[in-house]
């Protein structure tokens, strides 16, 4: 696996898709301190029940474990999207600056 310490939006959205039950999902890369971006992960599960919910962070901490990356997981039910079908990544930043706040 590639070298975790130092992380993109695409590696960390390669990580979490491997999970087979997320369905969708979008991450979001925002200025954090110390010249780190921090990341938001929007993550639609197939499932939503709580052994899904549980397996799944079970999964984030494994793969992240000794990782300097800050990733926050959202799991939602659908990511709003563009009349394009596009995901809206103007509308996810925007609930990133209300959860931030």
């Amino acid at each position: 696996m590639k070298e975790l310490r130092h992380m993109l939006r695409q590696d960390i959205e390669k990580v979490l898709i491997r999970h087979p039950s997320v369905r969708d999902l979008c991450v979001m890369a925002y200025p954090g301190k110390a010249r780190k971006n921090q990341y938001w992960a929007f993550i639609v599960l197939t499932k939503s029940n709580p052994a899904a919910i549980y397996d799944f962070h079970m999964h984030c901490a494994k793969c992240f474990a000794g990782a300097a990356v800050d990733v926050r997981v959202i799991i939602t039910n659908a990511l709003p999207k563009e009349p394009s079908g596009a995901v809206s990544r103007r509308e996810l930043a925007t609930l990133c600056g209300a959860r931030t706040a």
